[in-house]
This record gives structure tokens, sequence and C-alpha cells, in this order.
């Protein structure tokens, strides 16, 4: 079972996927960097403004335990890697 998430701001189109009701993936989204949750590089984004919003979005999926970045890691605890989440 998937969901998807629309999370434009990388690019128009940006999707993250939700499998399982378990597993987060969300491409170039965001990044984890110690655990926590970020923007993804600025450098790349074509929206940074939208991205953020995107990424606020993410933090509020109630049933994710782990969340995959596509360039900039992982976290096996969803709820700390978002919970202290700013702009």
């Amino acid at each position: 079972m998937g969901q998807i998430i629309i999370t434009p701001g990388h690019t128009p189109d940006s999707m993250c996927y939700l499998i399982n009701n378990k597993y987060l993936f969300t491409g170039d989204a965001l990044s984890i960097k110690a655990g926590k949750i970020d923007k993804f590089n600025e450098f790349f984004n074509m929206d940074t403004e939208t991205a953020t919003k995107s990424i606020e979005k993410i933090t509020r999926i109630p049933v994710t335990e782990y969340i995959f970045s596509a360039h900039y890691g992982y976290s096996d605890d969803y709820k700390n890697a978002v919970k202290d989440w700013k702009k």
C-alpha cells in the first residue's frame, strides 16, 4: 500500500512516497543531518520558499516511522527527525 505526497519546491513536480504507512521516501524534498530534517541544498532548488512549505507538510504525517532522503541520509526515528523542524 502506498501514498503519494505532492511536495513541490526542489522541482515543480516533486513527490514523496509513503509505503505501508511506515517508510517515507522524500527524494530531494529535504536533507537529514544529525538525525534531523533540514532544507535540501538551496542551490539546486527551483523554489526554496515552496520547498520549505512542502517540508512543513512532511512533518505532519502521523504514521511514519522511517524517513529516507535521496542524497542526505535517513532516520529510523521519524518523530524525532521532524520534531524540531523550523523554517
